[in-house]
């Protein structure tokens, strides 16, 4: 993470940052410029936290890419040291990292065993949005 310059702006312990960067999605979406009424603000939008990244999909503020994997790469691809050889490696580490590594369930809302009606909430699939 640290080695593949991520931590730059995704800052530990929380993995982010009050930056604000062009990542190369956008869109009609001008950004940051929107607020500031600064043209270097351009399509800069703020870097998210990567904790419980692997439950916030689609990902980007546009919703454009829909794999945690795909989001890494692309990320992967705007760094400085990029190398298309090792591409697929960096991702697989990344992607267990954040995927694993960077989950925080301690302020996840306690799901009950049955709804007020008795009936058992069910367990596959069921998902509890942020």
């Amino acid at each position: 993470f640290g080695e593949l310059g991520c931590a730059t702006c995704h800052v530990p312990p929380r993995f982010e940052s009050e930056r604000y960067v062009d990542r190369g999605v956008g869109g009609d979406d001008t950004g940051r410029e929107q607020v500031s009424g600064d043209a270097r603000d351009r399509f800069a939008f703020r870097v998210p936290s990567l904790r419980n990244a692997q439950s916030t999909d689609p990902y980007f503020h546009d919703g454009s890419v829909a794999k945690l994997e795909d989001a890494i790469l692309h990320e992967l691809r705007l760094s400085p040291g990029f190398d298309p050889a090792r591409a697929d490696d960096d991702v697989a580490v990344l992607t267990a990292f954040v995927g694993r590594g960077l989950v925080d369930t301690s302020r996840e809302p306690t799901r009950p065993d049955k709804v007020p009606s008795g009936l058992e909430v069910p367990v596959d699939g069921f998902r509890i949005p942020r």
